[in-house]
C-alpha cells in the first residue's frame, strides 16, 4: 500500500514548464527581470510619499484657503459708508461736510473760550502732533480738547484727523472716550472729547497725559 501511494504522488506531479526553441532544445522558463520591478516600484513609492507629505503640509492648507477665496470671493457692500481716503491736497483742513452730515461741529470762538484761549494752565497732555486741553464748553460741560499742532498739519496728519472724526463718531467702547464734536475753522483742526477724570485708553494713545 505504501508503494502504491508513493507511485500515485509521483505520477500526479505536474512537470516544470519548459520552452522549446526552434532547434528543439529545451530551456528553463525565464524569470521576470528584477530591474523592471525596481524601476516601477521606486517611482510609485516616491509619488505616494509625496502625496502623503502634501496632504499634511502647510502648502495644502494655503492651497485650500486660496481655493475657497476663488470659489467664494468676498462680498462687496456698495452702499456701506466709506472711510475718508481722499483728503483734498491743499493747505486747508479736509472738507468735513463731505465726510459727515450728522456729526455736530462747534465754532472756534467757543473752543477758545472753553480752553482760556488755549492756556498752558489747561494743558493735560501732549503728543507728537497734538496738545490736549481741559475746558468748559457750553452745552457739554467739562471736555478734553485735542488741538493739532499747526506746524504738523501735513497732508497725512489732516487725513488722520478726518479719519479720526469718521471712526470715533461711529464707535463706542468702555475704554474709549466719546467724541462730542469737532472744530474746523481758520486752519484749525480740533476734536472735542468728553472728559474722563480717571483717564482713558485713547488719551494714552493720542498723547502723553500729565497728572493733574
Amino acid at each position: 500500500m505504501h508503494l502504491q501511494l508513493q507511485t500515485f504522488r509521483e505520477s500526479t506531479q505536474v512537470p516544470d514548464a519548459v520552452i522549446h526553441t526552434p532547434h528543439g532544445e529545451a530551456q528553463p522558463p525565464k524569470s521576470f527581470p528584477t530591474g523592471i520591478v525596481i524601476g516601477v516600484t521606486v517611482p510609485l513609492v516616491t509619488i505616494i510619499l509625496a502625496l502623503v507629505a502634501f496632504w499634511f503640509s502647510p502648502w495644502r492648507r494655503r492651497w485650500n484657503r486660496e481655493r475657497i477665496l476663488v470659489d467664494n470671493p468676498p462680498r462687496v457692500v456698495h452702499n456701506a459708508p466709506r472711510v475718508v481716503d481722499n483728503v483734498a491736497p491743499d493747505s486747508h483742513p479736509p472738507n468735513l461736510a463731505l465726510l459727515t452730515t450728522s456729526f455736530p461741529a462747534v465754532g472756534l470762538p467757543a473752543v477758545v473760550q472753553a480752553t482760556g484761549n488755549f492756556s498752558e494752565a489747561n494743558i493735560i497732555g501732549k503728543g507728537g502732533f497734538s496738545v490736549i486741553y481741559k475746558g468748559e464748553l457750553d452745552g457739554y460741560g467739562t471736555v478734553a480738547v485735542k488741538r493739532l499742532k499747526q506746524d504738523s498739519l501735513s497732508e497725512k496728519i489732516k487725513g488722520d484727523y478726518a479719519r479720526e472724526i469718521v471712526l470715533m463718531s461711529r464707535f463706542t467702547h468702555a475704554n474709549l472716550v466719546k467724541l462730542l464734536c469737532y472744530c474746523q475753522e481758520n486752519a484749525e483742526c480740533i476734536l472735542v472729547y468728553e472728559f474722563m477724570r480717571n483717564r482713558s485708553l485713547n488719551l494714552y494713545i493720542f498723547a502723553t497725559v500729565r497728572r493733574r
